[in-house]
């Protein structure tokens, strides 16, 4: 059977938060046979950007220990990192809010950013992110830009036409973890039939959490987010992933073909 298969399928299996015994004593099964193929499945796990989660799915099933001391350390390693970045993330993605709110702005959050509020995974270091991802009414989004710039943000330089782009250009700060986003769409203007912000909208709901107010998509609204943005990542891994010396490089590459240039944060 083919290998990449059989490391996919043990990734969705560690992944997954719908388990028994059964399954745990499958999974570490699997992982005390001898010759467990860590390389192949961790390069499978980079390509799909969920090393992190790996681990944390690993960890919520108590396997974690039964991993060998390489794999331990690496998978270990890099969530504890990814955790600092997204816990980072989230006190500026609350500051953001805040500043937002006191412009007079409800912002809607879209795809990793609501997760950092409302976390589906239990652990917001599971889940890579790059960037926070904002929709804002299209006009306030003036009164949006000026209120960031006011907090120390500035416009990152980019070599494309923002208006032909869903998002803004990219608002940074240094220090920070990562730039910010301010979207007028919620998906790409090719794909944006599918799924109408203005439908968005009038299904969000409303939320608030430590003195911030904001709006998330509906749950349905949300699953078609990611997975019409998962399809536009995954056409890029496919068109790029042979050009990329190793699958850690991967992310850059795609940042690249997605805006036309390389991130300055």
């Amino acid at each position: 059977m083919n290998v990449y298969y059989l490391g996919f399928k043990f990734i969705c299996r560690c992944l997954t938060p719908y388990y028994d015994e059964g399954d745990i004593a499958d999974i570490h099964c699997q992982l005390t046979q001898a010759g467990v193929p860590w390389e192949w499945i961790i390069d499978i796990a980079n390509d799909y950007f969920v090393t992190p989660g790996l681990w944390s799915g690993l960890k919520s099933k108590g396997l974690e220990a039964v991993l060998d001391d390489e794999a331990y350390q690496y998978l270990h390693s890099l969530h504890a990192m990814n955790l600092e970045r997204n816990t980072h993330l989230r006190h500026q993605l609350i500051e953001a809010i805040r500043t937002l709110n006191t412009a007079g702005i409800r912002p809607l959050l879209l795809k990793g950013s609501g997760q950092l509020l409302h976390t589906i995974h239990n652990d917001i270091g599971s889940r890579i992110m790059s960037d926070l991802d904002i929709l804002i009414p299209l006009e306030q989004i003036p009164d949006a830009i000026d209120a960031l710039i006011d907090k120390g943000y500035c416009e990152a330089d980019v070599n494309y036409d923002t208006q032909k782009l869903h998002h803004l250009a990219p608002l940074i700060r240094s220090g920070d973890y990562g730039p910010i986003e301010l979207h007028r769409r919620a998906l790409q203007n090719e794909i944006s039939y599918v799924l109408p912000t203005r439908k968005i909208w009038e299904d969000a709901r409303s939320d608030t959490i430590d003195g911030v107010h904001f709006f998330l998509p509906s749950p349905t609204h949300s699953i078609l987010i990611c997975i019409m943005n998962l399809i536009v990542v995954s056409i890029l891994v496919r068109s790029i992933r042979g050009r990329c010396r190793t699958s850690q490089q991967l992310p850059c590459a795609i940042q690249k073909k997605l805006t036309g240039h390389r991130s300055t944060v």
